[in-house]
């Protein structure tokens, strides 16, 4: 503490080279009374002495060199008394090096200060009105001697917007040295007249209003109004860059200029692709821009002269459409492939593009899948990236279309050409409603056919058919709650059962009625299917359901014609045992309306007359009135209460009835030898089964 220093002038320049140590009190010149000392040396002595409050040395100091330093530094050096004590001394012969940015009202005090403005090396910076205005002023230096001038916007603004390019211009038209500022617009602006005295040296970052658009080719002229060495990135500001595919891929697969800029220029620039039109060689320039881009390529593909589910695959190297880079990026491609045929080539294109995560939409229609295809149909494809519409045209069960469903989305449809088929269990909850997955798939296909095929499909030994009074209720519920599309199913079941079906008549239930029914039933049941009714056991009922005196009745008609023709009849209640005789003979006449039909191949069971009470059966009215139509194959009892007891009574109408049926005939012959001759006993062709 208290050193005094006396020694030569090149020691005390190599003490003053660095911070001088607060315990020298003073520092003396041996054999001379001025100092040389550089700026930086200078500026060491001025520190210790003020951190000190003393003055160190005393006398004069000859400045040497360029004088560096802050404004106020550099001032405060050729300020100093001492400096000031050297014969000849000048500000203005001093050349000077100011290290921090100056106003334009400090560039004027240094000039004011007595520095020649030209020997002084600074750099500028000022609000944008200051130095445009300044910079129009002729002859001024402050703006063109400027190293740097830094160009600041106006109070309240981020940086220079559209309405101050103008002004930038004029400032960069008059600067020397660079420009360095913060430039705002749309890219229109930006690459406008209003800014081109801008250049490849100056330090601009230039920002796109936001939601404005920009193309590559803008980004590339924007490289050629500021420096290009990776400080001063393009910001893009959220918007992409946008551009036909040629924008940024030339026909060789090679980027172009203005991609170039596009990557050297900006920071993961996201860029939209106009909607493009499929042509041949589009794959590989798309996959290289996929590749390339180091940011979100959004782009939609849509087929044309070439396909996007067409890729070839030879198990390392597939043609087709790739997003995959080496750059991280998850792009957004939406494709569009039109109306596609399936088969397993182009299916193994649509699962790889379902399974690339830059596809983010997949568009089409993919017709004629197969069954087998539906069931292997990658879970990549999902209602998330899938609007494909399918068009199986073979059968699905219930699992599957209800599978093809979570392969699209709403957007897309399903055209099940083919009928779904499962069993009554898949279909319909036991004495419920109709499953949720036949709910999905009938919301998706309104008019698909639904078939059931078996009680349970996934029991190997449950029947095809339904059978039961419950599985007519289950029927029905899937009938009614698919009233737009067609139901088909096979039922076998007795009247009662089969009855209480609720199809509509496009529905294709074929019938089985297992008892002999009714004929009304057929055409009760031909409004509910579009199926076959067939009557197992034959048809039943009274004379009158069969026919009238000229003809057939048409319910019965209808179901001889619906393929029962070789059906057995059987006529139930009485036939022709009225004592009025034309009512009789009415019976006899629907008998042979049903016996003579051509459409009529089966047997007849009935039984004629009747020994009761109040009734009659008259051998002359079968076989004299009216001739019967039946035949021996025919089962017709005939009950006689009028007794035989005419000549030719045996031959003319017993023998004439045996003829007519092989069933049972009772009957009386009562009378004199003088009216029934032994020709005619002998004769008769009665058999052990009659009741003679």
């Amino acid at each position: 503490s208290g050193a005094k220093i006396l020694d030569t002038q090149t020691e005390i320049e190599t003490l003053l080279n660095s911070a001088l140590s607060s315990s020298i009190s003073s520092i003396a010149l041996e054999g001379g009374d001025t100092l040389k000392l550089n700026s930086t040396q200078l500026k060491n002595l001025l520190a210790a002495e003020f951190n000190g409050s003393k003055t160190i040395y005393s006398g004069q100091i000859k400045l040497t060199g360029t004088v560096s330093g802050s404004k106020t530094s550099v001032l405060n050096q050729l300020a100093d008394y001492r400096v000031g004590l050297v014969e000849g001394f000048s500000k203005s012969d001093y050349s000077a090096e100011i290290t921090n940015n100056i106003s334009i009202a400090e560039v004027d005090a240094i000039e004011t200060a007595g520095l020649t403005i030209a020997n002084v090396t600074y750099n500028l910076e000022d609000k944008i009105d200051a130095l445009s205005t300044r910079a129009s002023v002729g002859g001024e230096k402050a703006v063109i001697t400027a190293q740097k001038v830094v160009v600041n916007p106006e109070t309240g603004n981020a940086d220079i917007g559209v309405a101050y390019h103008a002004k930038l211009n004029n400032i960069a038209s008059r600067v020397t040295g660079v420009v360095q500022a913060n430039v705002s617009g749309t890219a229109a602006a930006l690459t406008g007249a209003n800014l081109n005295q801008l250049g490849t040296t100056d330090l601009v970052t230039f920002k796109i209003d936001a939601n404005t658009p920009i193309t590559a080719s803008q980004v590339h002229a924007l490289k050629q109004r500021r420096i290009s060495d990776g400080n001063y990135k393009i910001n893009l500001n959220g918007n992409q860059v946008s551009g036909a595919l040629s924008t940024f891929i030339a026909g060789d697969g090679s980027n172009t200029t203005e991609f170039a800029s596009v990557l050297t220029e900006t920071t993961a620039a996201k860029i939209k692709v106009d909607d493009h039109n499929l042509e041949s060689g589009d794959i590989t320039k798309f996959n290289n821009l996929f590749d390339r881009a180091k940011g979100q390529v959004e782009v939609k593909i849509t087929d044309a002269g070439a396909s996007t589910i067409d890729g070839t695959y030879d198990g390392t190297t597939y043609s087709g459409i790739d997003t995959s880079n080496s750059n991280s990026v998850t792009h957004n491609v939406s494709i569009v492939f039109g109306t596609e045929t399936s088969n397993a080539h182009k299916k193994f294109s649509l699962e790889k593009l379902a399974a690339d995560a830059g596809i983010s939409k997949i568009t089409g229609t993919f017709n004629a899948i197969s069954r087998a295809h539906v069931a292997s149909l990658s879970t990549d494809l999902t209602s998330t990236n899938s609007q494909v519409s399918f068009t199986p045209t073979q059968h699905l069960s219930v699992d599957q279309a209800y599978t093809l469903l979570s392969r699209t989305n709403p957007a897309g449809a399903i055209q099940f050409t083919g009928t779904i088929k499962d069993g009554l269990a898949q279909i319909v909850n036991t004495g419920g409603d109709v499953t949720n997955k036949v709910k999905a798939i009938i919301a998706e296909d309104s008019d698909v056919q639904i078939e059931i095929t078996s009680l349970d499909s996934t029991s190997g030994s449950s029947p095809a058919f339904l059978s039961t009074a419950a599985h007519v209720v289950d029927l029905n519920t899937l009938a009614s709650y698919h009233s737009n599309g067609k139901v088909k199913a096979s039922l076998k079941a007795i009247d009662t059962i089969v009855d209480d079906i609720g199809t509509g008549g496009g529905d294709i239930i074929t019938i089985n009625i297992t008892n002999a029914a009714s004929p009304g039933l057929y055409d009760t049941l031909d409004a509910k299917t579009a199926g076959t009714i067939t009557y197992d056991s034959g048809f039943t009922g009274a004379i009158g359901d069969f026919a009238t005196t000229t003809g057939l009745i048409t319910s019965f008609e209808n179901a001889l014609d619906g393929g029962n023709g070789a059906k057995n009849v059987v006529i139930t209640g009485d036939v022709a045992t009225s004592t009025t005789t034309n009512t009789a003979l009415a019976d006899i006449d629907k008998l042979n309306q049903i016996a003579g039909s051509g459409k009529h191949s089966g047997t007849i069971t009935a039984t004629l007359g009747s020994s009761e009470v109040g009734k009659k059966g008259d051998m002359a009215l079968y076989t004299v009135n009216k001739t019967l139509s039946t035949t021996t194959a025919d089962t017709i009892n005939m009950v006689v209460t009028e007794e035989l007891t005419t000549s030719n009574s045996i031959t003319a109408n017993l023998n004439a009835a045996r003829s007519k049926t092989k069933g049972k005939i009772t009957a009386t012959i009562n009378g004199a030898a003088n009216s029934l001759t032994a020709n005619d006993i002998k004769n008769m062709t009665t058999t052990t089964s009659d009741d003679i």
